[in-house]
């Protein structure tokens, strides 16, 4: 019989009398009498059996079964330069029966996964108009991917308000479901770097994009975009970081690079009520910067003070429309939320060799600068990108902000919301109403 294996991309040789198992495996039968082999056994009812038209060689339809990988591996040869074990169909039903060390590799059978799930359902109708409201889907609906994610939280960004609104530049596909920030257990995985029942984070990427995202009891991910969730981090913890956090995180990383350190002067952060400026205020405090918040809320001075701000000033102190190339210099460094004159403002305002890292761009995206900022005081203008973020420079920061970055006041910037909720709360986010971060719970109230 002959048996393959195309997600771990190798085949036993035709004519091969014995099937392959291993850690979290799809095996294809490709003949009848393979499946029957399969069928036979007394353990059958532990197999999950269903017709394949793609996984086998060539266009050949397969029986696709699911198994486990033994500690010791058997004889035989593969055409992988990888040596995997093979085991006759006997031996295989043995491991699938748990009598084997191996047990916790086991995929889930079919029967302990759920046929549908609850998700945040964005449908566009042909005349254009978007609708958004809490929808059963089946979980076939799920994109493909190599790890299923029972998700225990996401949480609510400004990204995330625009794809549920139909935002061209953010979303075109649809039906969608949002939700850039995911966290939860490792349900199946074909990546064997994340078993079954191991917390992780998913974060930026094309989740909730053009992918279907966390505002669902499950996603389906690449292995690539998946993180284990850092010592000294919950669940919970990670998604009250999120995206926000990891590009707080980013911005923090940036200045360091470019010699702003704690010391060198008062470092700014504007919009910083917001979900990247409210951590960004409390991240910089906690590393030794002296910060300065900048916000428009008269109420929420208490807040920002609490989270570590040294003083509050308002956002018209960063508003100047003049014409000035260049203003009295006042920052080491800055991050900014805002975008537009703010932006602006900010780099003409900054000390030499100060350096502002900029993230957002609800205040518009035209700066108006011209190049005397950079040319006569040598200062930076940063980019902050945490969707396509390198996998290295991510392990780097999450470790931080699970260790030296973590504010001990981490919790009073969140709030939870549940699925219902999310209307009223994107159309406040929308014209900048929230304050801190708002983690997203999937699951039934």
């Amino acid at each position: 019989m002959r048996v393959a294996e195309k997600l771990n991309r190798f085949i036993i040789r035709p004519g091969a009398r014995s099937l392959a198992a291993f850690g979290n495996v799809v095996l294809a039968a490709h003949s009848p009498h393979a499946a029957a082999c399969l069928d036979s056994s007394r353990h059958r009812t532990l197999l999950q059996r269903r017709a394949h038209p793609c996984l086998g060689l060539g266009r050949r339809s397969a029986t696709v079964y699911r198994g486990c990988m033994p500690r010791r591996p058997a004889r035989g040869r593969l055409t992988s330069a990888s040596a995997r074990p093979r085991l006759s169909a006997p031996c295989l039903a043995k491991q699938l029966a748990g009598k084997c060390a191996c047990r916790s590799n086991v995929m889930p059978e079919a029967s302990t996964l759920p046929e549908d799930f609850r998700c945040f359902y964005v449908t566009r109708a042909d005349s254009g108009d978007v609708r958004a409201a809490v929808a059963t889907r089946p979980l076939g609906e799920l994109p493909a991917g190599d790890v299923l994610i029972r998700v225990a939280y996401s949480s609510l960004n400004y990204k995330d308000a625009l794809s549920a609104t139909g935002h061209p530049g953010v979303t075109r596909k649809f039906p969608h479901v949002p939700g850039i920030d995911a966290c939860g257990t490792v349900v199946q995985s074909a990546d064997a770097r994340y078993r079954p029942g191991s917390h992780v984070l998913v974060t930026g990427y094309d989740l909730g994009q053009n992918t279907w995202g966390g505002f669902a009891e499950y996603v389906r991910v690449p292995g690539d975009w998946v993180l284990p969730v850092p010592p000294g981090l919950s669940l919970r913890e990670s998604m009250i970081y999120g995206t926000a956090g990891l590009t707080a995180g980013l911005a923090l990383r940036a200045l360091a690079h470019r010699g702003v350190e704690p010391g060198a002067g008062e470092v700014v952060v504007t919009g910083a009520t917001g979900g990247v400026g409210s951590l960004s205020v409390a991240i910089l405090a906690r590393a030794g910067y002296t910060v300065v918040a900048s916000t428009g809320k008269q109420a929420e001075h208490g807040f920002l003070r609490e989270l570590g701000a040294a003083r509050v000033i308002g956002r018209d102190e960063l508003h100047d429309t003049s014409d000035k190339p260049l203003l009295a210099a006042r920052w080491a460094g800055a991050v900014d939320c805002v975008g537009g004159a703010t932006l602006g403002t900010i780099v003409r305002s900054l000390r030499r060799g100060g350096c502002v890292a900029a993230c957002g761009l609800v205040g518009g995206i035209q700066v108006p600068l011209t190049v005397y900022p950079f040319l006569l005081r040598g200062v930076d203008l940063v980019g902050i990108d945490s969707a396509e973020c390198p996998r290295a420079v991510r392990e780097e920061v999450w470790a931080k902000l699970a260790g030296p970055w973590k504010p001990a006041a981490l919790d009073r910037l969140a709030s939870e919301a549940h699925l219902e909720d999310l209307p009223d709360l994107i159309a406040t986010i929308l014209r900048g109403g929230l304050r801190g971060r708002v983690l997203v719970v999937p699951q039934p109230r």
